[in-house]
């Protein structure tokens, strides 16, 4: 005997292919129809373009950088000049913050502060404890 009532709708079928497509028509009408928030972006890119080696940046000991150390890896950079104010170490805490939630690829990007005159001691202590380490370049360029 066959126990199967036929004139029963599927209900159940329906219902469950509309489970699968009422998310999926929302996402496409909410995506095309709906106004999105604008994107607001924080930075300003550098113009005119600054080519890394008019700087003729040295390393502590005074030898001249080349092409191939400075761009190994992505790198952002940092000028300051001999001290550092509260809105410096908000920028170079935040570099910090950002090579760090980079995990495993944060061999890829390094933060670099090129320093427009010597550190005093007060800056000097604040990045050896704090940003040990952020690459430093010193340059006497000054073209920005």
């Amino acid at each position: 005997m066959n126990n199967m009532n036929t004139g029963k709708k599927p209900y159940a079928l329906w219902f469950l292919m509309l489970t699968f497509a009422v998310p999926i028509v929302a996402a496409y009408s909410y995506y095309f129809l709906i106004e999105n928030p604008k994107t607001k972006n924080n930075g300003e890119l550098v113009v005119p373009v600054i080519d890394i080696e008019t700087l003729a940046l040295t390393d502590k000991d005074g030898n001249k950088l080349t092409r191939k150390e400075l761009t190994t890896t992505w790198r952002m950079h940092y000028f300051i000049g001999n001290n550092c104010d509260k809105t410096c170490s908000k920028e170079l805490y935040n570099m910090r913050q950002i090579n760090i939630a980079l995990g495993k690829n944060a061999g890829r990007f390094m933060y670099m502060i090129i320093h427009i005159d010597s550190m005093d001691s007060t800056f000097s202590a604040l990045v050896q404890k704090e940003h040990p380490r952020a690459l430093h370049a010193y340059t006497s360029n000054h073209v920005l």
